[in-house]
């Protein structure tokens, strides 16, 4: 997950890294080294690529504010990058730029470019549906190893014990709970895969996951019946399931020469952006996105 990030700055980067191509790589909140103080210095979005044995740098800013863009702020963006690797400073407004803003852009000499997304009005996409679905973990069973080596399974345990990286109280890592959704969310791919391909997927109401894969990671917990420290090696969980789908309002937009289609929904109670690109070349299309 990038440092910081909010809903306009994941569409610019997720424009940029769909169309950059296969020669460039696409940082978002990527940290550039300031030369004048030895600081790193947190960029919006940062595109490298090789132009023969060069390495050409364009950074990115974007800023979501309700009003244009001012001088002030193209100034300051424009001293920030002055002393860092930054061979063309793209900025971006969603809301515009005021004149004085754009003249002193201008007045850069092509190093600085100010653009802002527009909506094209009469252009749409075809709806597209996106499965949403939600797992609420009741039950825990741990795999356990033994203070003496062997191994032991665990049902009684609460979603509120506490799990830790090493044998101690200093070593606090998080609740049951919170290392149950963890391995649910790496784990959400294939649930939702798994899950949309059933014919009953609509009437499907529970589910459960085993991962047995945690003892390398090296996890504790401290049984209170034994007063023993226990390495987890294994979680189960099930509890309450369901899958809905998502239609999808996308608006078509454009940023420089660039034609995009992006959204904002909610998958799980979260808001969620989606941004879409279309190869002409090959008539494809890319989907990308991310919980914000």
């Amino acid at each position: 997950m990038p440092k910081r990030t909010n809903f306009h700055q994941a569409i610019v980067y997720f424009v940029k890294k769909q169309t950059a191509g296969d020669e460039a790589t696409v940082t978002e909140s990527k940290l550039l080294l300031d030369s004048s103080t030895g600081e790193l210095r947190e960029v919006d979005v940062v595109i490298e690529g090789a132009i023969g044995d060069d390495v050409v740098t364009i950074s990115i800013e974007v800023t979501s504010g309700a009003r244009p863009a001012t001088v002030e702020w193209v100034e300051r963006e424009i001293s920030k990058h002055q002393q860092m690797p930054t061979n063309s400073l793209l900025l971006v407004s969603w809301s515009g730029f005021t004149p004085q803003a754009i003249k002193k852009a201008q007045a850069q000499g092509g190093r600085v470019q100010t653009l802002t997304p527009e909506v094209i009005q009469s252009a749409r996409v075809p709806d597209l549906y996106i499965d949403s679905f939600g797992a609420t973990p009741e039950r825990f069973t741990l795999l356990l190893r033994d203070p003496d080596g062997s191994e032991s399974r665990g049902d009684d345990f609460l979603s509120t014990a506490n799990i830790y990286s090493g044998p101690t109280h200093d070593d606090y890592l998080c609740t049951l709970q919170d290392l149950t959704q963890r391995v649910i969310n790496a784990n959400s791919d294939s649930i939702e895969i798994i899950a949309h391909a059933r014919e009953d997927k609509s009437e499907i109401s529970h589910f459960s996951i085993e991962h047995n894969d945690l003892e390398k990671i090296g996890l504790y917990i401290l049984r209170s019946d034994t007063e023993e420290w226990y390495r987890i090696q294994g979680l189960y969980t099930s509890g309450p399931f369901h899958l809905v789908q998502v239609k999808t309002d996308f608006t078509v937009m454009r940023l420089g020469t660039t034609n995009f289609a992006m959204t904002k929904v909610l998958l799980g109670g979260q808001p969620a952006v989606f941004v879409l690109t279309a190869n002409p070349d090959n008539k494809s299309s890319t989907v990308s996105w991310r919980l914000v």
